[in-house]
């Protein structure tokens, strides 16, 4: 087996003529052990894993809750426009 190094792949990665794994869409690194979800969105987002096409590399996007916007879900659009609504009315995030 030449070198005796054993690569175990994670999360669902495959082994690669002991060069490296390949790692299902979402996770990367050598072991498969980066969840590129982990922490990405903000504010309730939702993380989706998917392929640039151009290159074939993988990135994530966010599907944000009601009432944020931004690549991480980051803007909040009710903060940012507390002089929206006029004659005491509120501003309300819709489910």
């Amino acid at each position: 087996m030449g070198s005796g190094k054993i690569l175990f792949c994670r999360n669902g990665g495959h082994c690669r003529d002991r060069k490296g794994c390949i790692c299902p869409l979402g996770f990367n690194g050598t072991k498969c052990e980066t969840d590129l979800c982990s922490g990405f969105c903000l504010n309730g987002g939702i993380c989706k894993p998917v392929v640039a096409a151009k290159y074939a590399l993988q990135a994530v996007r966010c599907a944000c809750t009601s009432g944020f916007s931004g690549e991480r879900c980051e803007d909040d659009w009710c903060r940012q426009n507390e002089g929206y609504c006029l004659n005491k009315g509120d501003l309300f995030r819709s489910l």
